[in-house]
Parts: C-alpha cells; sequence; structure tokens
C-alpha cells in the first residue's frame, strides 16, 4: 500500500509539471506571435521586448537570434551583440554561425562610430521649413544596416527529458492499478462467496463464524483495493498519455534565408 501511494503521488506530480510546462509552452507561443507582428511592423525594439518575455517562459535558443535580430535593427548594438552572443553559446554548431560572427564585427564599428558621434559637438545649422518661418527640424534616421530585415527564427521545441520518464512512470502506475482492480474484484467475489453460503446455509447446518468474519473483512478490504486501484489505473494512463505526447516529434522546416550579407539556410518548427 506504501508503494501504491508513492506512485501514485509521483504520477500526480508528473502530471502538475506537464501542465506547467505546457502553461510555459502558450505563453511563449503567445508572445512569439505579438513578437513577430511587431517585428513586421518594423516596431523592432517592442519586438525584442516580446521575444524576451517568451524566452522567459521558454528558453528557446533560438529566440535569443530572434532578440538580437530586433535590437539590431532598433539600431540597439550593444544588446543586440549581446544576444547574438548569448544565441551562439546556446548553439555553438549553428548552421548560420559564420553569419551571425559577421554581424557581431559590423555592429561592434557602429557602436564605436555611434559613440564617438555622441562625443561630438554637432556641426552646422538647419535651414528653415520653408519661406520666412521657422520650420521644425526633421532630423534623418539611419537605416539599419541591410536593406530588408531578415526573417527571424521560429522556436524550436528541444527534446522534453521528462517525456521518457512520464511514459515509465505513466506504465508502471497504470499496470499496478490495474493489479490492484483486480486483486480488489478477487476479494470481493470471495466475500460475495462466503456471503452466499452463510446465507443459502440449509437449516440445521451449524453456523460458521469464521465465513462471516471473512465477508467484514474482505468487502472493505475489496472496495478499497478496487477504488485505489482506479484512480491509479486512470492517473498511470493520463500520465503515459502526456509522455508520449511531449515526446512526439514536431513538424521542422528548413527554409532559405536571403539576408544583406548573403545567403543560408534557417531552420524552422513549431511550438
Amino acid at each position: 500500500m506504501g508503494n501504491t501511494r508513492i506512485l501514485v503521488a509521483l504520477a500526480v506530480s508528473l502530471l502538475g509539471v506537464a501542465r506547467t510546462r505546457a502553461d510555459d509552452v502558450n505563453a511563449a507561443r503567445e508572445h512569439f506571435k505579438r513578437g513577430s507582428k511587431l517585428y513586421d511592423l518594423q516596431r523592432f525594439e517592442e519586438a525584442a521586448e516580446a521575444y524576451e518575455k517568451a524566452y522567459e517562459a521558454k528558453d528557446d535558443p533560438a529566440l535569443l537570434f530572434n532578440i538580437a535580430q530586433a535590437y539590431r535593427f532598433a539600431q540597439k548594438y550593444e544588446k543586440a551583440i549581446g544576444a547574438y552572443r548569448a544565441f551562439l553559446r546556446r548553439q555553438p554548431g549553428a548552421s548560420n554561425r559564420a553569419d551571425v560572427l559577421a554581424r557581431i564585427d559590423e555592429m561592434q564599428k557602429l557602436l564605436e562610430a555611434q559613440r564617438r558621434s555622441s562625443q561630438q559637438p554637432p556641426g552646422g545649422t538647419l535651414p528653415p521649413a520653408g519661406g520666412n518661418e521657422p520650420g521644425e527640424p526633421k532630423p534623418v534616421e539611419p537605416k539599419p544596416a541591410g536593406d530588408n530585415p531578415p526573417s527571424t527564427l521560429p522556436p524550436q521545441v528541444a527534446p522534453d527529458r521528462t517525456a521518457p520518464r512520464m511514459k515509465v512512470a505513466g506504465h508502471v502506475t497504470g499496470a499496478l492499478g490495474l493489479a490492484l482492480v483486480v486483486t480488489g474484484g478477487a476479494l470481493l467475489g470471495v466475500a460475495a462467496s462466503a456471503a452466499g453460503d452463510v446465507n443459502n446455509a440449509p437449516d440445521g447446518t451449524p453456523f460458521d463464524a469464521s465465513k462471516e468474519e471473512q465477508v467484514r473483512t474482505l468487502v472493505p478490504a475489496g472496495a478499497a483495493l478496487t477504488a485505489l486501484g482506479a484512480a491509479a489505473a486512470i492517473a498511470g494512463t493520463t500520465v503515459a498519455v502526456l509522455g508520449y505526447e511531449r515526446a512526439r516529434p514536431r513538424n521542422l522546416s528548413l527554409v532559405p534565408a536571403l539576408g544583406p550579407g548573403g545567403a543560408g539556410l534557417v531552420f524552422g518548427g513549431r511550438f
């Protein structure tokens, strides 16, 4: 009985972990969708913040690349460099590693130019917008490096390491639950047989106290085992199904990506 309770508790605990992870994935998906929409609208700094929230919910390395891309086009070069370097630390064998290193080198130069420019006093004057009335100056914003922002990487789901344990725990708990149901049913059957012997004994048959004791003992024990076994079987089946779901392969795609620095391939996937 003690082992049964431990296994049921383990199954319930794993079920709670699976639900928490599912909530995190859903939150990451929503932040990623918002970030991609903002990225398409060229609201790059807001997109970077949305991608950061997605990464907080699920630490997928692809999101670090997206954060770096968004900060790069927001001209927040220091943050972009930091995100690119974090991406390479998490994905040392990334297929676009050479391109990322080139971007880091390019942005370090842009960052130095930015710093030098901020330290120099402005030169020249601005002419009026037209006529004799002075107009509001319209400074020209520098364009991000490259003609068009390249695509971001969709988050990729890494293999869930809890899936094998969930499947094993689910199978063991479910099998134990079925064994308990069978055992409880057998005890109830023995109790029913003993009760039948007592109730249907021919007249004049001596009273058998042991049969009555069997009925009083086996009925509650059989009912308890059957109920506990049913609960364990349901919990085990649920955990096993979740384990198989977590282990199910995700669809991945290989997409060509064109950028100002050349062409390459981007791995994509779904949550």
